[in-house]
């Protein structure tokens, strides 16, 4: 099971400023690519709920394939109703596999 706490201090070391924090990311990325989906949705509100740029949390969401491929309505509903946001969503086919596509308003 992924440290949050751990995680949490490891993305609040580095500049925040969007190239180091994306950096610091993927190693987390690769770093949890055996983590389940449970375990990636939990990090992820845990990282959200911490304050952290919030880009950081969809992002590791969106690379950890297994949670990505598994996202319910209720969890992405969830970011709209956590962030006050207006989420707009649809699965997308390109003949492989289902793409998630996510625009989020109200930053």
């Amino acid at each position: 099971m992924p440290d949050s706490g751990a995680i949490i201090r490891r993305l609040r070391a580095v500049p925040a400023t969007t190239v180091p924090l994306r950096a610091e990311r993927r190693r987390i990325s690769r770093e949890l690519k055996e983590a389940n989906r449970s375990e990636m949705l939990r990090l992820a509100h845990e990282l959200i709920d911490a304050s952290l740029p919030r880009f950081v949390a969809y992002e590791l969401v969106l690379r950890h394939e297994p949670t990505l491929n598994g996202l319910t309505v209720a969890e992405v509903d969830w970011v709209a109703i956590h962030q006050a946001a207006s989420v707009n969503w649809s699965r997308i086919h390109n003949g492989q596999r289902p793409i998630l596509a996510l625009s989020f308003h109200g930053d």
